[in-house]
């Protein structure tokens, strides 16, 4: 099977068909702000994974441990996280790593948001936007996630659903 994201109309063309659900979260600096405003982020550092000794090593395991995944070797998961103009950042809380986010160039879209408690999403998220002053961020969440939708959907500005991925299957 291929799975590629991009436009709908381009992929059919070469006999790929739309499917798949995904979420989108909003969340804005008034939810971060006001929503969450009693939970404190202090001891959370949001730092690039290429950075954290061992980080994409955890990532990659994390990922091949989840139950639905497409396996990353732990030798090349940095050259699979950075592609697509992607950077991924690790989540470290008192030195010890607890997750890791994958986001956009501009850190306004989030298409990884891996966490070892997804009870921690709130003070993450509040890091999150600590370090990078940012006014919004769109968390991209697979269907299958409903830890991580049970916290997001706790405080989020805004959810929404659609399409995810253009499919091909290979000789069937």
């Amino acid at each position: 099977m291929s799975v590629l994201g991009g436009l709908r109309q381009r992929y059919e063309h070469f006999g790929y068909t739309h499917g798949g659900i995904q979420w989108e979260y909003l969340v804005n600096r008034h939810n971060i702000k006001h929503g969450i405003k009693d939970i404190g982020s202090e001891k959370i550092s949001i730092l690039p994974l290429a950075e954290v000794n061992g980080g994409f090593e955890f990532a990659a395991k994390f990922n091949n441990g989840k139950k639905v995944n497409v396996y990353r070797d732990a030798d090349c998961a940095d050259k699979i996280m950075v592609c697509y103009r992607q950077h991924p950042f690790c989540v470290v809380d008192e030195g010890k790593i607890i997750g890791y986010i994958v986001t956009s160039l501009n850190r306004e879209e989030v298409s990884e948001f891996v966490l070892c408690d997804y009870k921690e999403t709130k003070r993450v998220l509040k890091a999150y936007f600590e370090c990078f002053e940012i006014e919004k961020v769109t968390v991209v969440l697979p269907d299958y996630e409903t830890e991580l939708h049970k916290e997001l959907i706790d405080f989020a500005d805004s959810c929404k659903s659609g399409y995810c991925c253009n499919y091909n299957i290979l000789n069937f």
